[in-house]
């Protein structure tokens, strides 16, 4: 019997072309500027297919731009890990525990008490379906438990099918629906929850 060819651990996590991996980590002060504009990159392919660009570009500038990013990384509230390689980020996801962030329409719909919103996990095109999410939203999971929630939530766009089943993979479910503004649009997002017990 031929034995099958030795495969690095974590070649899961390496798309054609690439050498190795992105390192995940707590992103720092000095990532802002990077972070800002993986952001600033990435958010457009989340939103709806009708978003429209000057919408998008309103949102960036105003939610998005360096000053707003450092701001998450210095909040204590908040807790962001960036995908790296080398001095270029390539994915990044964002936790906040502020429930000043969360809207009140929200709260009577979530299952599970106290709880955080995972705000953001992006990862760039390249990186899409490398495993890199997972990682991200692994340490997003990890990082609830040990501030002690009991469950975290998302909203994920009806339309993007994969978004909804990657999250379905990692144990969230459809519990309603919230409703956010986009550069002056309407939108509505699916709300999604899970457990943050120990699988």
């Amino acid at each position: 019997m031929v034995s099958p060819p030795a495969v690095s651990p974590l070649s899961w996590l390496q798309p054609p072309g690439r050498s190795a991996p992105p390192r995940v980590e707590r992103a720092g002060p000095d990532d802002a500027s990077a972070l800002a504009a993986l952001a600033a990159a990435t958010f457009p392919l989340a939103c709806p297919p009708e978003t429209q660009p000057d919408e998008i570009l309103y949102h960036i500038t105003h939610q998005l731009n360096p000053i707003r990013v450092a701001s998450w990384l210095t909040d204590p509230l908040v807790v962001v890990h960036v995908g790296r390689l080398g001095q270029i980020l390539v994915g990044y996801s964002r936790l906040s525990f502020d429930p000043a962030e969360t809207d009140p329409a929200i709260w009577p719909q979530l299952k599970r008490r106290p709880t955080c919103q995972l705000s953001k996990c992006y990862v760039q095109p390249d990186w899409q379906g490398s495993g890199l999410a997972d990682q991200l939203l692994a340490e997003s999971l990890a990082a609830g438990r040990q501030r002690g929630a009991k469950g975290i939530w998302l909203g994920a766009n009806p339309a993007n099918l994969r978004a909804r089943a990657f999250y379905g993979r990692h144990g969230f479910h459809d519990i309603g629906w919230r409703h956010f503004e986009v550069g002056g649009h309407l939108f509505t997002d699916c709300l999604m929850e899970r457990d943050l017990a120990e699988p």
